[in-house]
């Protein structure tokens, strides 16, 4: 499904679900020859291409020379029908609302099937809707716990705003509204070099005492 949903930025989740739905309600997407054709060589791969899309289908493995069994080529071979001459199936399934209808409107713009069985194709695209929300949960970042400060440092930064505006106020009552901002902005690197200052302070070492020498016995 993420791959179909990279390919297909049309599709929403459902979207892609119901192409799996109708997949696997074909083949249990595998590339598998049908059992019992009503007639002809019946159909082939995850969506059991017959007649004249089977002779496509091969066609395509030749060219390419893929292997028609591998599921890569399967999906290579779906995204070249949804690109080109199904491409209306891509259109279909986004406008349709609900997952049911997606699933109805894949089966009939890209299957084409003589009976519809829209039952147990959306119930296999429910289950790889499921299994596709389980896997995409998405874990929030582990968060670094912050340090203390110290109480040096949170009075500076308490202080810091009403030194600020205390100088901002002063200037401006005499008419040097820009001199005050700068008193303020010296203010603000005050305050950084301060908080610097007792980020980077560390208690220093007291170094070990020297071992005394032993006293020789007298002889």
């Amino acid at each position: 499904m993420k791959k179909l949903l990279a390919d297909f930025p049309e599709w929403g989740p459902e979207d892609a679900a119901a192409c799996v739905g109708n997949g696997g309600a074909e083949s249990n997407l595998q590339a598998v020859q049908e059992a019992h054709p009503i007639s002809g060589r019946g159909g082939f791969g995850w969506f059991q291409w017959t007649g004249p899309r089977r002779n496509a289908f091969e066609a395509y493995c030749q060219r390419s020379g893929k292997n028609m069994y591998a599921d890569e080529t399967n999906y290579d071979y779906l995204f070249v029908e949804l690109k080109g001459a199904y491409s209306s199936t891509v259109t279909a399934v986004a406008a349709a609302r609900t997952i049911t209808e997606k699933v109805a409107a894949f089966e009939r713009e890209f299957e084409k099937p003589a009976v519809l069985n829209t039952g147990t194709r959306t119930a296999l695209a429910e289950r790889a809707l499921k299994a596709y929300q389980a896997t995409s949960v998405v874990t929030p970042p582990a968060t670094t716990p912050k340090q203390p400060v110290s109480a040096p440092v949170a009075a500076t930064i308490a202080a810091a705003p009403v030194a600020a505006t205390f100088a901002i106020g002063v200037f401006a009552k005499i008419g040097m509204v820009t001199v005050g901002v700068i008193v303020a902005a010296v203010v603000a690197l005050i305050v950084f070099g301060v908080i610097k200052y007792h980020m980077a302070k560390k208690p220093a070492r007291t170094p070990a005492p020297a071992p005394k020498p032993k006293a020789e016995p007298k002889k």
